[in-house]
């Protein structure tokens, strides 16, 4: 009998700073489990294209029979197997483009799922369900956990909740400590609990919560070190919430910055303009560096080694969006409107490696 694939579900990742509005900067890695499952419940898993030349969006397919769409493998109510991934990407540049990379703090990483906090169905928005997104830490089921109580000497409560939201304590996992100088070290050894999200938290003397750390506990993740991690639940019918599933980024916007170095006079005002076609209009304003930052000494430096020359700075008027398609038409004038001369008719735009933004043009 023929085999026919029905997708499980399709994941598209979504970034506004390429042209075509999505992103194939990604692999995805099952777990050691959760390559297990895709093999005991006859699942593939694959990259795979919606059209001919179009990005690359994940697809997980399941083997249904041909006429009644019943699973060969069902999955039962008790099982629910969760379907996790490690994220990599591919792209060295991906942290030069992208806004939501802003809001980790150092170690953390993202969770992906298509349950919120409290464990519910994300719902679907405009047919399609943007997955929930978590900031936590990466680990192995045994784990050092530093931190600090500004009070001191102090005893703290070191406990561990199961779930996104701190849900339910594990009282066996408890500790009891103390510091002369507020800095704690503790060892935190989950050795026997499913892999997943748990939260740390830590409260004072008085019982009052200091902190509360979200960790995702998986050994063979923690070995990937990857850069998200996406981690699907799937019901008793072998389905998720949806099929087409989302993750969503934005692009960064950065303010460009211009030292003109003007070798040879230059008579009236100078003004630089991006024009609003294509793209939309970019204004820049000349300005005096701020006293003591970067672009002073940046200044100073130029005005060292031409000291004959009429140095400019323009800075642009709103940060600038960083696209896939270059920026053009950004011209350098001398003059004011309809008479005001050209004297570059394409300033460069920023390379998105140049995290300052900032170039140097000599006229």
């Amino acid at each position: 009998m023929e085999r026919k694939y029905k997708p499980l579900f399709n994941l598209t990742v979504i970034h506004s700073y390429y042209e075509s509005g999505r992103a194939n900067d990604f692999s995805f890695s099952p777990t050691s489990k959760t390559a297990k499952d895709l093999s005991r419940f006859k699942l593939l898993a694959r990259l795979k294209n919606d059209k001919p030349g179009a990005p690359e969006a994940f697809g997980l397919t399941t083997s249904y029979q041909e006429l009644d769409g019943t699973p060969f493998i069902p999955i039962t109510a008790s099982e629910k197997p969760s379907l996790v991934f490690g994220v990599s990407v591919k792209n060295d540049r991906f942290m030069n483009i992208t806004t939501e990379l802003s809001q980790l703090n150092s170690g953390e990483l993202f969770h992906y799922s298509n349950l919120d906090n409290s464990g519910v169905a994300v719902p679907s928005v405009s047919s399609a369900i943007e997955l929930h997104r978590t900031n936590c830490f990466l680990r192995r089921n045994v784990f050092a956990h530093n931190f600090t109580i500004g009070t001191v000497p102090v005893n703290a409560t070191l406990k561990i909740l199961d779930g996104w939201n701190g849900g339910t304590e594990l009282s066996d996992y408890e500790q009891n400590l103390s510091s002369e100088n507020g800095d704690f070290q503790a060892l935190v050894d989950l050795n026997g609990l499913d892999d997943g999200m748990y939260t740390v938290s830590v409260s004072n003397d008085v019982n009052a919560t200091i902190t509360d750390t979200k960790f995702y506990i998986n050994n063979d993740l923690a070995r990937q070190r990857p850069f998200a991690i996406l981690d699907l639940s799937i019901n008793s019918n072998s389905l998720l919430s949806g099929e087409e599933l989302q993750i969503n980024f934005e692009k960064k916007n950065i303010v460009w910055k211009y030292f003109v170095v003007f070798l040879k006079a230059v008579s009236g005002p100078v003004s630089i303009k991006k024009s609003n076609s294509p793209g939309p209009a970019i204004d820049f304003t000349e300005t005096t560096p701020v006293a003591s930052s970067s672009d002073e000494v940046t200044f100073n430096s130029l005005a060292e080694k031409f000291p004959t020359s009429n140095i400019k700075f323009f800075v642009s008027d709103d940060p600038v969006d960083l696209t896939e398609t270059p920026v053009t038409d950004i011209q350098l004038k001398n003059g004011n409107g309809g008479s005001a001369e050209v004297l570059v008719k394409h300033l460069p735009g920023m390379p998105i490696e140049n995290t300052k933004a900032e170039a140097y043009i000599f006229i």
